[in-house]
């Protein structure tokens, strides 16, 4: 599994020969983000002043965003992209009503955190390994078996506060969105990402 820094270089080499277009209409701004005469890891972003929405499809997956902000591009780009930080995919993530997928799962990492968790579930035969039965790659441990959950509760009888977690990271098109927005208004500001 990538790590952050990982995703977010992925994208900037992704998105090289991108470009940008903005139009403006009335209560409505929309983005095009896409390497000319392709459709491949293209984006729209519809940011909907009056509604109060920003939109997101295209190549790489949809979403859709209710911000705290106005729902512009410039202040979308200025809140997620701005100041000191790549992208905040954090504070975005809280604003996502609906997406393709926000979490991508890495089993290693889930087992490795289920130990953590439950010490001592590698000293009893198949315990660990009845747990992780139970893991997927789309939805981590979230669909657990009743024998795997009685597992999980002789070692921590908290278990169902944590065990959805494990293994899980941000989508890699969370950064591909985030940092499309920001290689855009570059684009579009004469490289001031500010």
């Amino acid at each position: 599994m990538q790590t952050r820094e990982q995703k977010i270089a992925h994208a900037y080499k992704a998105f090289a020969g991108h470009k940008a277009e903005l139009k403006n209409l009335d209560g409505i701004q929309i983005l095009n983000w896409q390497k000319p005469g392709t459709g491949w890891y293209r984006i729209r972003y519809v940011f909907d002043r009056e509604g109060g929405r920003i939109y997101i499809s295209g190549d790489l997956g949809e979403a859709v965003v209710q911000p705290t902000w106005p729902a512009t591009f410039e202040t979308t780009h200025n809140t997620l992209c701005g100041g000191t930080y790549v992208v905040n995919e954090g504070y975005f993530l809280e604003k996502v009503r609906a997406t393709s997928d926000k979490y991508e799962y890495d089993r290693d990492e889930a087992e490795k955190m289920v130990k953590e968790r439950c010490e001592g579930i590698e000293e009893e035969e198949d315990a660990l390994e009845r747990v992780m039965e139970s893991f997927d790659d789309r939805w981590g441990l979230c669909h657990v078996e009743e024998e795997a959950r009685e597992i999980l509760e002789r070692f921590d009888r908290d278990y169902w506060e944590w065990f959805t977690t494990v293994g899980r990271n941000v989508n890699g098109r969370i950064y591909l969105w985030l940092v499309g927005l920001k290689m855009a208004w570059e684009m579009l500001n004469g490289g001031n990402g500010k």
